[in-house]
């Protein structure tokens, strides 16, 4: 299975999402899968901020550049099955775990994880729907 079904802007579902922490006011992701690239861009707003994180990466395991994050200036990615897999690094030091995928019914879910000081933060699991609209 490609890419492709990641592909689109993905609305985050508060109600359907199993997060630790506080979740976003809003979080939208811009997926653009072409080629062997995968495009993410991400807005995020809180009560106190609006970050805009960007990322243009090959999915080979290579660390690429990453764009507006406070915890992360790299990340890798890999394709497991039909998931993809992201480890984000901060100063070098592994900051972030990410595991996406999509289900049947077109929902894509986020599994986090954060890691300070080597502990690993289970940050649990945000959901997005696809914006038919984009």
């Amino acid at each position: 299975m490609g890419l492709e079904h990641f592909s689109g802007t993905w609305v985050f579902d508060k109600d359907e999402s199993e997060l630790n922490s506080q979740p976003p006011l809003r979080w939208i992701q811009r997926i653009s899968i072409t080629d062997d690239r995968i495009c993410v861009q991400e807005e995020i707003t809180r009560t106190t901020e609006v970050t805009i994180v960007e990322v243009d990466a090959i999915p080979n395991g290579d660390f690429y550049p990453v764009k507006g994050s406070p915890i992360a200036d790299e990340i890798s990615y890999v394709v497991q099955g039909s998931s993809i897999q992201g480890v984000a690094r901060k100063a070098g030091v592994v900051s972030l775990r990410e595991t996406l995928s999509v289900s049947d019914l077109g929902q894509m879910s986020m599994n986090l994880t954060l890691l300070i000081n080597g502990k690993e933060i289970p940050l649990g699991v945000a959901r997005f729907r696809k914006d038919q609209t984009a």
